[in-house]
C-alpha cells in the first residue's frame, strides 16, 4: 500500500510585459518579492520586461505555495489602490508590476520513489499526458475528472436565472494497487545495473512471476529512467571520444546516433556513424527514448533454446517421447538447401532425450517435432499464448509472432522446435513457463492486486473494489509438469555451462539456458555483442513459487547465455530463498 505516485499542486508564475505600467517599478517590486523567498534572479531578468513576440513570459514553475499567496494578497490590494494616482495624474500607482503578473495553478504526477519500477509506472509530462505502463493503460480512471459549474447563459445578458446553476463536484481518480514486491523490484533492479555494465551489454530486462496464481512480483529494465526528470532521454550531446566505440564497433548499432544536417538533427546511417569527418551526436542519457519501454511487454525477440522445454513438454504430454527414450544424433539435420546444427559435440551419438534437453541438442528437438507434427505443436503454442497478448494491464504490450500452422514451411517448423524462428516476449515466456512448473496449468498474469474506485466512497462509506479476471486453464497434464520439473533440475545440475555460474546445490532449482543470434541485415550474427542471452529458473522445483526470466541484449563480455544471464538468476535465487523463504 506504498503511494508509488502523489499528485501534487502548484502555481506557474507567468508575466505579460506588456501590461507593465511602469516597466522600472515593475522589475524593482518584482525581483523584491522573488529575492524575498530566495529565488535567483539572474543578469538577463530586465530583460524579460522587453515586450516580445511572446504574450506570456513564464518567469517560476512550481512556485512556492507562500509566494504565491501573497501574490495573491498584493493583487486584491492592488485593487483597492486602483484610484490613486501619481501627482501629474497620468497613471496608477500601488503596485504597477501587478497589472502583468499572473498565477496559473496546476497539478502534477510526483513519483517518490525515482528510477525505481519507473517502466512499470511510466510518467505523466507536463501538459497532463500519460506514456507508458500503468500510467497510460489506466489514464481513464487514475485522473479523475474536474468539477465545474453548468448554466445557461445569454450571449447579452449574461448567465440567465440565478438558481439554475449546477455545481459539478470533482471526482478523484482511482486508486489501483499493484503486485509487485518492493523488496524483490529493488534488488532485481540493483542487480540488473550492476551486470549491465559488468557484461558491457546494451539492455538486461529481469521479470519475476508468481507460478501459482500469476501475479507479478518484479519487472525489471536496464537502462531506465526517473519519471520525474525524463528530458534526459531527448536532448543531445556531442559525441566525445569516451564514446567512440559507439561508432566504431557495429554491435552499438542499437543506440542511437545523430547528425546535424539541413537545419535539423536526424539519424546518422551506418555509413554515416562510421564517416570521420561528420559531427555526431548521441542523446544524453546514452540510450535515447528506448529507456521508456518496457522490454518485458513491449519487445519481442528470438527466444533460443529457453524455448526447448516447451518442445519437449509438447512431446511428453502427448504421449510422442519420454525423456529415457533414445534417439541418433549426426550433428546436424538436413532440410532442404538448409541445414540445421547443434551448437555442442556433446550432441552427438545415441542418446535420450533428456540428454537432449541437459546439452541443448536442436536436433534432439527437430526429433521431437518429427513425432508430434506441427498440428498439436501449434495448438499448444497457442494455448500458451504465444503469438497473441496476455493482456497484462500495463500499455504498449505485443504479441510477438508465430507463424500459422497452416502455411508454415518445414524448415521454419523444425527451427521453432529450439526457439529460432518466431518471437516472443518475456511475459508469454514467464507465464508459459509457470504452466510448466505448477501442474499444467496457465494462469493469465497480472500487476494487479486491486482496484478501489473512490467515487462511490460518500455513498457507501468506503471505495469500491474490484479485482482482476484470472482466466485459468489446464495446458499439461500434472505428470507432464512433474517430468519437465525434474528436467529443468537436470538441465541446472548436469550441464556445464550453468552448473557451475547459476546453480545454488544446496536448494532444488531448476533452470534452462539459451543463446540465441540476432539478425542483422536477413543473416544471423555470432560472437560477443551480437547474441541475445536468455535464461528462465524455477525457484523451487519441489515447490514452485517463482518463475524467473532475464533478457541480456548484446553482451560483449561472453555470447553464451549460461554465462551472462545465469549469474544473474543465481545472484536473483540466492535473494528471494533469503527474503521469502
Amino acid at each position: 500500500n506504498l503511494p508509488y505516485v502523489s499528485i501534487e499542486k502548484g502555481n506557474y508564475l507567468y508575466i505579460i510585459p506588456a501590461k507593465a505600467v511602469d516597466k522600472n517599478i515593475a522589475i524593482a517590486e518584482l525581483k523584491t518579492l522573488l529575492q524575498k523567498w530566495r529565488y535567483p534572479v539572474g543578469p538577463n531578468f530586465n530583460k524579460l520586461f522587453e515586450v516580445q513576440k511572446w504574450r506570456y513570459i513564464k518567469l517560476i514553475s512550481g512556485l512556492n505555495p507562500k509566494l504565491a499567496q501573497e501574490v495573491r494578497e498584493l493583487k486584491i490590494q492592488h485593487q483597492s489602490e486602483k484610484s490613486k494616482r501619481d501627482p501629474n495624474n497620468k497613471r496608477y500607482i500601488g503596485i504597477p508590476v501587478l497589472y502583468g503578473l499572473i498565477l496559473e495553478s496546476y497539478t502534477t504526477r510526483y513519483y517518490p520513489f525515482g528510477e525505481l519500477m519507473s517502466n512499470i509506472l511510466g510518467y505523466v509530462d507536463n501538459k497532463g499526458v500519460a506514456y507508458y505502463g500503468i500510467e497510460q493503460y489506466f489514464d481513464d480512471i487514475l485522473k479523475g475528472k474536474k468539477g465545474e459549474i453548468r448554466g445557461r447563459s445569454s450571449g447579452m445578458a449574461g448567465n440567465v436565472g440565478t438558481n439554475e446553476f449546477e455545481i459539478v463536484q470533482p471526482i478523484d481518480g482511482n486508486d489501483i494497487y499493484l503486485t509487485i514486491d518492493l523488496g524483490l523490484q529493488r534488488e532485481a533492479e540493483e542487480i540488473a545495473r550492476q551486470q549491465l555494465s559488468g557484461l558491457r551489454a546494451d539492455a538486461i530486462s529481469i521479470l519475476v512471476l508468481d507460478a501459482q496464481n500469476g501475479q507479478l512480483k518484479a519487472s525489471v529494465n536496464a537502462p531506465s529512467f526517473n519519471p520525474n526528470n525524463y528530458n534526459d532521454a531527448y536532448t543531445l550531446m556531442p559525441l566525445g571520444e569516451e564514446y567512440a566505440n559507439i561508432i566504431d564497433d557495429l554491435t552499438y548499432i542499437d543506440i542511437p546516433v545523430y547528425i546535424y544536417t539541413g537545419n535539423e538533427y536526424r539519424l546518422a546511417t551506418t555509413k554515416e556513424r562510421q564517416s570521420t569527418g561528420l559531427q555526431k551526436f548521441l542523446n544524453t542519457n546514452i540510450f535515447g527514448p528506448q529507456v521508456f519501454v518496457d522490454k518485458n511487454i513491449s519487445v519481442p525477440f528470438e527466444p533460443g533454446s529457453i524455448f526447448k522445454a516447451f518442445t519437449v513438454g509438447i512431446g511428453v504430454d502427448t504421449d510422442e517421447i519420454m525423456m529415457q527414450d533414445s534417439y541418433r544424433d549426426d550433428g546436424k539435420v538436413k532440410v532442404g538447401s538448409y541445414t540445421i546444427k547443434n551448437a555442442s559435440k556433446i550432441c552427438e551419438g545415441t542418446h535420450d532425450f533428456l540428454h537432449a534437453l541437459v546439452h541443448s541438442c536442436n536436433v534432439g528437438m527437430v526429433r521431437i517435432v518429427q513425432k508430434i507434427q506441427k498440428y498439436a505443436f501449434y495448438n499448444y503454442l497457442i494455448k500458451l499464448g504465444f503469438g497473441q497478448l496476455t493482456e497484462i494491464e500495463l500499455a504498449g504490450e505485443k504479441e510477438g509472432f508465430v507463424d500459422d500452422m497452416n502455411i508454415v514451411s518445414v524448415a521454419r517448423f523444425l527451427n521453432n522446435s529450439f526457439g529460432q524462428g518466431l518471437t516472443t516476449t518475456q511475459i508469454q515466456l514467464a507465464a508459459a513457463y509457470a504452466a510448466l512448473v505448477n501442474g499444467g496449468n496457465y494462469i493469465k498474469p497480472t500487476i494487479i492486486s486491486q482496484i478501489a474506485d473512490t467515487s462511490l466512497k460518500e455513498k457507501i462509506g468506503e471505495p469500491q473494489l474490484t479485482f482482476p479476471n484470472q482466466e485459468k486453464k489446464q495446458i499439461f497434464k500434472n505428470k507432464t509438469s512433474s517430468t519437465l520439473k525434474e528436467g529443468l533440475w537436470e538441465v541446472l545440475n548436469n550441464n556445464p555451462e550453468i552448473a557451475n555460474t547459476a546453480n545454488i546445490p544446496e536448494v532444488r532449482l531448476g533452470a534452462k539456458s539459451g543463446t540465441a543470434q540476432i539478425s542483422y541485415r536477413g543473416k544471423y550474427q555470432r560472437g560477443e555483442g551480437r547474441t541475445n542471452g536468455t535464461f528462465a529458473g524455477v525457484i523451487t522445483i519441489d515447490e514452485p513459487k517463482y518463475v524467473v526470466l532475464i533478457w541480456v541484449r548484446r553482451p560483449r563480455k561472453s555470447q553464451w547465455g549460461g554465462f551472462t544471464a545465469g549469474p544473474i538468476f543465481k545472484q536473483l535465487a540466492s535473494y528471494i530463498l533469503t527474503y521469502d523463504m
